[in-house]
């Protein structure tokens, strides 16, 4: 066999390859997450659709210790639910295939704590007779291979005493006193 048909299957090869790799990483799902602001936007728009109600930011601050978050303290969680389970999976334009052929259920893993990044964020409804208003945590969950934004609803107003001293512990508690 000559040099030219070697060279020439190489090259074939080489562009085969090439072309493989872009085709499974622009397939793949989520390969760069969500961001914080991103994650809350979708959240904030399906909390409107089952309220019935246009929901505002009202104050946001970012953590300053986010290891202090455990399972413990979440309540209902929402997500894209590409990775991680989620309790209410946010719906996308394009719905995301599950990994490895598998049912989006079955590929699914229980969300990494603690979170790697956390921001406190306090919600407000408009309009008259709008209803007490929310305080939410959107924190970066993150595991060897993938990374989420996931919404935990944590409380609405007034919070209790337990919600302040975990706010106090996560170092956002200012995130009660709006502007």
């Amino acid at each position: 066999m000559g040099r030219r048909p070697v060279a020439a299957a190489s090259l074939l090869l080489a562009a085969l390859l090439v072309a493989a790799l872009i085709f499974f990483a622009a397939r793949g799902p989520g390969r760069t997450p969500d961001t914080w602001e991103t994650a809350l936007d979708a959240y904030v728009e399906a909390l409107g659709e089952s309220t019935g109600r246009a929901w505002t930011v009202a104050a946001s601050m970012g953590t300053a210790d986010p290891s202090q978050f455990t399972a413990s303290r979440r309540t209902s969680s929402h997500g894209r639910g590409v990775f991680y389970q989620v309790d209410a999976v946010v719906p996308q334009a394009t719905p995301t295939p599950g990994v490895f052929g598998l049912s989006p259920e079955l590929s699914r893993k229980s969300v990494p704590y603690p979170p790697r990044e956390l921001v406190c964020v306090m919600l407000e409804a408009t309009g008259e007779d709008a209803p007490p208003a929310r305080l939410v945590y959107v924190a970066l969950h993150q595991d060897l291979y993938n990374a989420a934004w996931i919404g935990h609803e944590a409380d609405v107003l007034p919070v209790d005493p337990d919600t302040a001293r975990d706010l106090a512990a996560l170092g956002c508690a200012s995130v009660l006193a709006p502007n």
